[in-house]
């Protein structure tokens, strides 16, 4: 049975493994504002995705799911765990950075934006600054 999970020191290698093998980074994972979840069968990291949040933004970062569970809805799951912490904060906006899933956060609300339309504050998070290129796709969700 999957369920999902605040991500705990423990499983930051697996998490690493995962992002790696999905062509993720994963040299800021150990940062203060990244809050990490995963995905879990039989206590067996199946899928992760992470969130930043400054005061009312949300940056959502690191999503990948296991090739084997693939297709059964856990990047859905961990979308929607994600969705429902930000509103139950009273988080206004949601963005994330793509390189090959624009189209399905675009299938869960998200729209595309010029990534100059970016918060100072998601700006200035390592992950938009430096280690995403300018070539991945900022796409913004109202909550």
């Amino acid at each position: 049975m999957m369920h999902i999970v605040p991500a705990l020191q423990n499983d930051l290698e697996a998490i690493g493994e995962l992002l790696m093998r999905n062509a993720l980074q994963a040299e800021d994972l150990r940062d203060d504002h990244v809050q990490l979840f995963v995905a879990k069968n039989s206590g067996k990291v199946i899928g992760v995705a992470g969130m930043e949040v400054y005061e009312k933004t949300a940056f959502f970062r690191s999503f990948a799911v296991e090739d084997a569970w693939k297709g059964r809805g856990i990047g859905r799951k961990l979308l929607e765990h994600l969705t429902d912490l930000c509103m139950s904060a009273n988080i206004l906006d949601i963005y994330l950075l793509t390189f090959t899933a624009e189209k399905y956060f675009e299938r869960h609300g998200f729209m595309t934006i010029p990534r100059e339309q970016a918060p100072e504050a998601i700006r200035h998070t390592r992950e938009f600054s430096t280690i995403c290129p300018v070539s991945a796709v900022l796409l913004k969700k109202e909550l």
